[in-house]
């Protein structure tokens, strides 16, 4: 299971990235990770911490619901 949504989650940060025309470099550098940790991160090799998913939420302007979860939720 965990490995399935670590997989899901990847998936959701680098189709965020990819709507925002943001490169995986310029994404890491922004959250202070390595691209090669972020690539990790977004193939749902890697887990990340909480701090990571709190910058990654911050740079891609999304919520922690939609990363997580896959739900967006305008009413915020």
């Amino acid at each position: 299971m965990k490995k399935q949504l670590d997989i899901q989650i990847g998936a959701r940060i680098r189709l965020k990235r990819e709507q925002l025309k943001i490169s995986r470099e310029k994404l890491a550098e922004c959250i202070d990770v390595s691209p090669q940790f972020l690539a990790q991160i977004e193939l749902g090799r890697r887990g990340m911490s909480s701090v990571t998913l709190y910058k990654l939420c911050n740079a891609l302007g999304t919520s922690a619901d939609f990363i997580i979860l896959g739900r967006e939720d305008n009413n915020d």
